[in-house]
């Protein structure tokens, strides 16, 4: 203890060093004493013979396993690719799925990944100004350094990203992404318990191949505004924003409204939150895209108010999609973030083309719809 006291008190670049030099000796001498171990333990038939037949086969084992072990850990490093961890929230915000134990980290630990890093805490408070919520700058540098992290990192495999933010901030930096040039496989981290990641292909949807409009459009009685309202609820279960979805419409200026909703039977959780494979998470993301697209087609002239509810990688494969498009989709769009603390909805901006004046839309509860 004395001794790692005076290396601490002296030049700990001289202490470290020193230990190395230690370390390495030590080594050197850990060898050659294993060396005559293995020697007592195999000796020569003949003391006479040059070599053994025995000690030369082992040896050969040896060296086969080691090169066979080497050449497995690269073809598992080639072929399990790297993964990107987006992060952007609030500085209130928790991450749930630190809390779960399936963060991006221990994913990629898990399937032998390597592992690039971009993790942002914004101010939201400070951030808003006119009833918006500006993250405009923000999400322009996190797309930035997400291009510059893809483009310089080995293609040793296929990319994966697991994305951790809300949805208005997932469509913005998902459209940063250049997967023209990569295959990509979107990541969906677990926020409950007992859930297990999902993975899907990030899926390319020429304009000339999309759908035509399935969400019916519905008259708001009694409309204040000429907008366009857009509700994304992918859950099964009955929220208070689609139970008062018109009431919430009505506030915000809009005279019809669309619902882009799954049909199909999803498992619900304890916790009432939905739980989707991989598969329906990469379905929903080309209905999401589909039908945002034609809508705004629809209604090209039209500002456009989105209320959702929605997975983030989702809202990702969404965004980058979107920007594939002729059309601009951000232009007179306001993108609703809810605000827990002030029960309001807020615009959120996140891309330049967004109107930079807002308004909010207070929580509704209870009552006629």
């Amino acid at each position: 203890m004395g001794i790692l006291s005076n290396l601490r008190r002296g030049n700990a670049s001289k202490g470290v060093r020193a230990f190395s030099i230690a370390v390495v000796m030590l080594g050197a001498v850990a060898t050659a004493m294993l060396s005559l171990v293995l020697e007592d333990l195999l000796p020569k038939g003949d003391p006479q013979a040059l070599f053994d037949p025995k000690r030369l086969a082992i040896l050969v084992a040896v060296l086969l396993f080691a090169g066979s072990a080497v050449w497995l850990r690269y073809g598992v490093r080639q072929t399990s690719g790297t993964l990107f961890s987006v992060q952007v929230l609030d500085e209130g915000m928790r991450d749930r799925t630190q809390e779960q134990g399936r963060n991006s980290r221990a994913v990629a630990a898990k399937k032998h990944m390597s592992i690039r890093v971009l993790h942002r805490w914004l101010d939201f408070e400070t951030s808003t100004a006119n009833d918006v919520i500006d993250l405009e700058a923000d999400c322009r540098e996190a797309g930035a350094q997400l291009q510059l992290l893809v483009n310089t990192t080995p293609d040793d495999g296929k990319h994966s990203v697991a994305p951790v933010m809300l949805w208005p901030i997932a469509m913005a930096v998902g459209g940063y992404l250049p997967a023209r040039t990569h295959d990509f496989r979107m990541v969906e981290l677990p926020t409950q318990p007992g859930e297990k990641e999902q993975q899907f292909e990030l899926p390319l949807m020429l304009e000339k191949d999309l759908p035509k409009l399935a969400a019916r459009a519905e008259h708001v009685e009694d409309a204040t505004g000429e907008r366009i309202g857009v509700h994304i609820g992918l859950a099964k279960f009955s929220d208070q924003f689609y139970k008062h979805r018109f009431r919430h419409f009505r506030a915000a200026g809009v005279r019809t409204c669309y619902t882009i909703s799954d049909s199909d039977d999803i498992l619900i959780s304890e916790n009432h939150k939905p739980v989707f494979t991989g598969e329906e998470l990469k379905r929903l993301s080309r209905l999401v895209t589909a039908e945002l697209f034609r809508i705004k087609e629809e209604h090209p002239d039209d500002e456009l108010v989105v209320f959702a509810n929605m997975p983030k990688t989702v809202a990702f494969a969404a965004g980058w999609q979107l920007m594939q498009y002729r059309r601009s989709f951000y232009r007179n769009t306001y993108l609703m973030h809810y605000d827990s603390w002030t029960e309001t909805y807020v615009p959120m901006r996140v891309r330049s083309s967004q109107p930079t004046t807002g308004f909010t839309v207070r929580q509704i509860r209870g009552g006629a719809a």
